[in-house]
């Protein structure tokens, strides 16, 4: 069905009845976050908790301006420190699983207002549909078999909701320039954001926020070729610059794979990539031997040297080793959902402590057995397979630019899920729900 657009069109009444119904239920679910966080132990303080009760406050703009509910997702998820009590008070509240349930019944209003199928017959999105129900198939028969239900907080099956509900608004929402520079700016500046909050100690080793400042290079550079003024772009290019800093000061190696990746990505897709390459040469060619003689380059010398920089490597192996008997014990379901830490030990009692897989396939592929490995598989393939029709059906015109950097942030987030476990990051399904907005904006259809 043709999108309509939204200025010639005068909401009903039952789209104002239905947007009016969803205003209310984010009001009641904003309410209730900000409640629960008042009554946390130890309180985090009035300020986050203000700052919570914002960002669920923006899902109301979902029936409307969904971009702007996508952006109260983002900034509350990711300016958090995800190691710090903020972000232990956000888990046990349910915070973000109550912004979701905004979220996604913004995407219910906003189909209804906008008279549009929710898609679930496309083929991706009942993939992506797929996925999330398998894992909880699998939850269900770990519990069934007697597994005890304590998922780490950090790896909250939950985690999978919420990255649905990301996933269906903007696969039906995302269209625009504009949109896509919003969800780009709102990336880089919760990244930068929570580096500042964290200060320098917080984020020195930190792998999720060097991961996630990898992955929102792309989205800064998309941010520069979809802004509309000087200004903007300048913005957008300060922030990739504080981004690269901060991934310097992370020091964390898994990250910097991703950069050393992302670079030749986003060189080819450049307009004129060999001038480009002739001036950047001498560039990384200073910075290859400063980071040589650098801090970062001693944490990668201990994996062959010794030291204690090279523990981590002896304990992903471990875990590796152990990953490897519990898939081979329960090949089709694995162990559930969310277990994979209550299991992990007893099949190697010489760890010290309950670790992730420290790898994004294997830890999919031990919790929900190879049905779930194919469809994780499948999720982030047709998101990437999205990308690149978009860019090459659309050429250098619009999306073709959001097709190019969606790539390259979802290779840098495959690339750096080999290292840490990060299945279960809902901004990779939102990038990918962002690559299916991308393409049908191509296509010049709807959410349909």
């Amino acid at each position: 069905m043709p999108e309509t657009p939204e200025s010639t069109s005068k909401p009903s009444t039952v789209a104002k009845t239905i947007r009016s119904c969803h205003v209310l239920i984010v009001l009641a679910l904003a309410t209730w976050l900000g409640l629960a966080v008042s009554r946390s132990e130890p309180f985090v303080g009035a300020g986050w908790m203000a700052f919570l009760v914002f960002c669920a406050l923006l899902s109301a703009a979902a029936s409307w301006r969904p971009v702007v509910a996508i952006v109260g997702y983002v900034l509350a998820a990711y300016t958090t420190p995800r190691y710090g009590q903020p972000y232990a008070v956000l888990m046990q509240t349910g915070g973000l699983n109550l912004i979701a349930i905004g979220l996604l019944c913004g995407w219910i209003a906003w189909l209804v207002c906008h008279r549009r199928r929710p898609g679930i017959v496309n083929g991706y999105v009942a993939v992506m549909l797929a996925f999330v129900v398998w894992l909880g198939i699998s939850a269900a028969v770990a519990t069934a078999g007697g597994q005890h239900w304590h998922p780490h907080p950090n790896h909250h099956p939950l985690l999978f909701f919420q990255a649905l509900a990301l996933f269906l608004l903007a696969g039906a929402t995302l269209r625009r320039p504009h949109e896509f520079a919003w969800l780009g700016a709102a990336v880089c500046a919760a990244v930068l954001a929570r580096a500042l909050v964290s200060g320098r100690k917080g984020i020195d080793l930190e792998g999720d926020i060097s991961a996630l400042s990898v992955m929102a290079m792309p989205l800064a550079v998309l941010g520069v070729q979809a802004g509309r003024n000087v200004t903007g772009k300048l913005v957008f290019v300060l922030m990739a610059t504080g981004l690269v800093v901060l991934l310097a000061l992370t020091r964390n190696r898994a990250s910097a794979v991703g950069f050393v990746v992302l670079l030749p990505i986003l060189w080819w897709h450049a307009r004129r990539r060999w001038r480009i390459f002739a001036v950047a040469l001498p560039v990384l060619l200073i910075a290859g031997t400063v980071f040589f003689y650098s801090s970062y380059w001693e944490r990668f010398a201990a994996i062959w040297q010794g030291g204690e920089d090279a523990n981590s490597v002896r304990e992903r192996l471990m875990i590796w080793r152990a990953s490897r008997r519990m898939i081979a014990e329960h090949p089709v379901f694995g162990v559930g959902t969310g277990n994979f830490h209550n299991v992990l030990r007893h099949y190697e009692p010489k760890l010290a402590m309950d670790f992730a897989a420290h790898n994004s396939a294997i830890h999919v592929l031990a919790e929900a057995g190879f049905p779930g490995l194919m469809l994780y598989a499948a999720v982030f393939a047709g998101g990437l397979t999205l990308c690149w029709r978009t860019w090459r059906r659309a050429g250098r015109r619009w999306p073709a630019p959001a097709g190019r950097m969606l790539f390259a942030s979802l290779v840098v987030y495959l690339t750096v899920g080999m290292f840490i476990s990060r299945h279960d990051l809902p901004l990779a399904y939102l990038l990918c729900g962002a690559a299916l907005g991308a393409f049908r904006a191509g296509e010049g259809q709807g959410a349909d």
